[in-house]
């Protein structure tokens, strides 16, 4: 009795001293790249509660990532507003948003499915628009549970799948 309990906590030992495996997803990640920024940083909140003010950049990149993000999983295009906004003049009562959709490298995408290219826009809208109405301007959207599970039309049939280590 008193060996199989110290064979059971020892076990428990090794396995709670293993290395966590962080869960890896395939999604479409939120980045945000503030006014005059040139880098991305991966969104703090979420598009719905996110509201861009005028001159910022927002992101959108399709990959295999942990919930967290990494600077590998943000848009393959840097952020420019100047360039993206270039000849859009600023609404007396609105913003201009620069939004970047980057659907990912093929070698992601779902079984069957082709990314399609990456696009950029320059959305006027209110100066209450949120992330999510930024997007929403952008491309059709489809969400599941809350979540950005298509990005115009890509990809179908799937939203932020658990994926295996070999997938990953």
């Amino acid at each position: 009795m008193i060996g199989s309990a110290l064979a059971l906590a020892l076990t428990t030992v090794v396995l709670l001293t293993q290395p966590a495996q962080a869960a890896a997803y395939r999604y479409w990640t939120y980045w945000q790249a503030p006014v005059g920024a040139t880098a991305w940083g991966f969104a703090t909140q979420g598009p719905a509660t996110g509201v861009p003010v005028d001159g910022a950049v927002e992101g959108w990149s399709f990959g295999i990532t942990t919930q967290s993000g990494s600077l590998d999983d943000a848009p393959s295009t840097a952020p420019d507003f100047a360039r993206i906004c270039a000849g859009t003049p600023a609404p007396a009562d609105g913003k201009r948003v620069a939004i970047v959709i980057d659907p990912g490298p093929v070698g992601i995408a779902p079984d069957g499915q082709t990314p399609p290219a990456p696009t950029e826009a320059c959305i006027v809208a209110a100066a209450d628009a949120s992330g999510y109405d930024v997007l929403r301007a952008a491309a059709d959207v489809r969400t599941e549970d809350g979540l950005v599970c298509g990005v115009a039309g890509y990809p179908t049939g799937e939203c932020a799948p658990v994926l295996s280590d070999s997938d990953a």
